[in-house]
């Protein structure tokens, strides 16, 4: 089983947040909200035939809070 683990996204639930936006971004080497295209995109890459040799993985989709 592999995971996608999702930073800070762009959707209505980080509405409340907005006004701190700025200090959280300063936590990441990509200083911006994530979109869900992005996280699909990993979707699909886990999906897919690509992803055969893989396994027990996380995916770090969170624009560098990690890094």
């Amino acid at each position: 089983m592999n995971v996608i683990q999702a930073g800070l996204m762009d959707t209505d639930m980080a509405a409340p947040f907005k006004e701190a936006a700025p200090v959280m971004f300063s936590t990441l080497a990509i200083q911006r909200y994530g979109q869900l295209e992005e996280i699909a995109a990993g979707v699909v890459f886990l999906a897919s035939p690509a992803e055969s040799y893989i396994t027990g993985a996380v995916i770090d989709i969170e624009g560098g809070y990690s890094a």
